[in-house]
């Protein structure tokens, strides 16, 4: 099994993932980790570019100047 998990945007919004591989029948396991790794990224809500916006904003990217 294995699942491919957001992990920021680069600088010009395009979105970055990273591709966990699970052991046989650790589904359950492989799940948690990934929905926690969204949660510390911050990018579980996150989507590359806004499609309620008008203007098609994007988020800001990860190691950008307007990280914290």
């Amino acid at each position: 099994l294995s699942k491919r998990c957001p992990c920021g945007f680069t600088a010009d919004g395009r979105p970055v993932a990273l591709q966990l591989v699970g052991r046989p029948r650790g589904e359950a396991a492989l799940l948690a980790h990934a929905a926690r790794l969204e949660r510390l990224l911050g990018v579980a809500d996150r989507v590359p570019m806004d499609p309620r916006s008008p203007e098609g904003r994007r988020p800001r990217s990860i190691g950008g100047p307007d990280m914290p």
